[in-house]
């Protein structure tokens, strides 16, 4: 796994938004079961993120995208209000930058919602994803919390294979590096995807993370 370089100490940026959710949309489908990474189950759930039932949901954007998809089935408050933060210079979705929403009304199933900035399309890489996935841990940590939903689909989306699969590892390793700093209660983690084939995605992080359990097992 590459380093993680520059990591920025978790900050949150907070935002109260009403009016969140479309109620119209489909629940999450079965999960596809991906493995243990230090404790916690990850599985890939069909879906979208709003729906699905987590002590957060962690939504993915890139840099001044208007309309993120993982935020689809949200309403336009918050969208809007995105809109307003960006205007101000509070959020802009830059590598690692997070926003947190905080105190969601009743129709979303998760309690909080947090943004990870990916920064420009066309610079994702495994350090870059790395990198978002350590810093979406680390706030985890800070938050305590036992299950994460989270929506990285504009990560792998209309990728090939082979490139989907360095950038799943890329994701794994990220999550560790949070996990082993410490995480206190994580138990499960999500990935949310409703532009990829979940089966696929699921099978592309489960050889991940078993050539990484390999490397491992070969260096002890």
């Amino acid at each position: 796994m590459p380093p993680v370089a520059a990591l920025q100490a978790p900050t949150f940026t907070t935002w109260n938004i009403v009016d969140m959710v479309n109620a119209d949309a489909a629940s999450p489908g079965e999960p596809h079961s991906v493995g243990i990474l230090r404790g916690c189950a990850l599985e890939i759930l069909p879906g979208r993120l709003w729906r699905a039932q987590a002590d957060l949901a962690i939504a993915g954007v890139f840099l001044d995208d208007p309309s993120p998809d993982a935020l689809a089935g949200f309403t336009n408050g918050v969208a809007e209000s995105l809109s307003h933060l960006r205007a101000a210079g509070l959020f802009s979705g830059n590598l690692c930058e997070t926003l947190l929403i905080s105190k969601p009304p009743v129709p979303l199933p998760a309690d909080a919602l947090l943004i990870v900035g990916l920064g420009t399309p066309d610079s994702v890489s495994a350090a870059t994803v790395r990198r978002a996935f350590h810093m979406a841990t680390e706030h985890v940590a800070l938050l305590r919390v036992a299950h994460v939903a989270c929506d990285f689909d504009a990560i792998w989306v209309h990728r090939s294979a082979d490139s989907v699969m360095p950038l799943c590892a890329a994701a794994l390793g990220g999550i560790e590096a949070g996990l082993r700093d410490g995480t206190g209660r994580l138990q499960r983690w999500s990935f949310l995807t409703s532009g990829c084939d979940a089966a696929a995605l699921a099978g592309h992080f489960r050889s991940a993370l078993d050539r990484d359990r390999d490397r491992s097992d070969g260096a002890a």
